[in-house]
């Protein structure tokens, strides 16, 4: 398989369409991608709820932890 670059855009589109339902399976067959590369991306971009009022995603947090 070739080293793919995608956009930011396309990498949370993807996370969006596994959070909407669509097995991961699904989606590596349709996009020709590998479980590993979806399952990063996953850990990257889902939210989390940081306080009661915010939710961030991983690469937020990790970029707020370094800017400080």
């Amino acid at each position: 398989m070739e080293n793919t670059k995608y956009t930011e855009e396309f990498k949370q589109s993807i996370v969006s369409l596994y959070e909407s339902g669509k097995s991961s399976t699904q989606i590596c067959k349709e996009y020709g991608m590998s479980s590993s590369t979806l399952h990063k991306w996953i850990k990257k971009y889902t939210k989390v709820q940081v306080s009661e009022t915010e939710t961030m995603t991983m690469a937020e947090i990790i970029l707020q932890h370094f800017k400080s």
